[in-house]
C-alpha cells in the first residue's frame, strides 16, 4: 500500500514543462492553454508528441469527450520513470470520455418505439461497430424489432428501406 501513496507523492511533485488542457468546448486550433484549450484528446497527445520539453502533462476539463477514432499512444506518449506523462481531470470536474459514436437523427417510429439509421451516422460496419447503446452515461435498454426471441442481438435492426436502423423504446430516447 506504501508503494501507491510513494509514487503520488513523486508524480506530485514534478513541475511539468509541458501542460496542456483540453475541453469539450476547446478548439484544436487554440495553443492548448488554460483559456485556449484544446478540443480532443488527439490533439493533446500530438502537441506533447511536439513538445521537446521532459516533462509533460494533460489536463482534461469536466464533460463529456466522444472519440469518433481510437486514441492510440505508445512510447512516445509514455515518458520516463524520471519524466512521466501525466493525463489527469482537472480538480474538481468529471471528465468522461466515450469510445463511441452520437446517434443523431432520431424519429418516432412505431408506437412509442423511436429509431435512427445508423447509415446516416456514418457507422456501416454492422457486425462489429455497435455492441451497446448508452443515455444519459447509462447503459440503455434498446427496444427489440423483431421480438428478442427472433433476434437476440437486436441493438439494430435491418430495416426495409436498406441500411440498418437503432430502436429505443418511449421513456429510453436520448434527448
Amino acid at each position: 500500500m506504501l508503494r501507491p501513496l510513494v509514487s503520488i507523492l513523486v508524480i506530485s511533485s514534478f513541475s511539468f514543462s509541458a501542460t496542456v488542457y483540453v475541453s469539450p468546448d476547446g478548439n484544436d486550433s487554440g495553443d492548448g492553454s488554460e483559456s485556449a484549450p484544446f478540443k480532443t484528446l488527439h490533439k493533446a497527445r500530438d502537441a506533447l508528441r511536439e513538445s521537446g520539453d521532459a516533462q509533460k502533462k494533460v489536463i482534461i476539463k469536466g464533460g463529456i469527450y466522444f472519440l469518433d477514432e481510437k486514441l492510440v499512444l505508445d512510447e512516445r506518449d509514455g515518458g520516463t520513470a524520471d519524466n512521466p506523462v501525466v493525463w489527469q481531470g482537472a480538480d474538481g470536474e468529471w471528465p468522461v470520455i466515450y469510445g463511441g459514436k452520437r446517434i443523431t437523427g432520431w424519429e418516432l417510429w412505431q408506437g412509442n418505439i423511436y429509431r435512427a439509421k445508423l447509415a446516416d451516422n456514418g457507422i456501416t460496419d454492422f457486425d462489429t461497430t455497435m455492441w451497446t447503446l448508452s443515455e444519459n452515461g447509462y447503459r440503455a435498454k434498446p427496444a427489440r424489432h423483431p421480438n428478442r426471441d427472433q433476434n437476440p442481438r437486436a441493438a439494430y435492426s435491418s430495416s426495409n428501406s436498406g441500411g440498418e436502423t437503432a430502436y429505443y423504446e418511449e421513456g429510453q430516447f436520448p434527448e
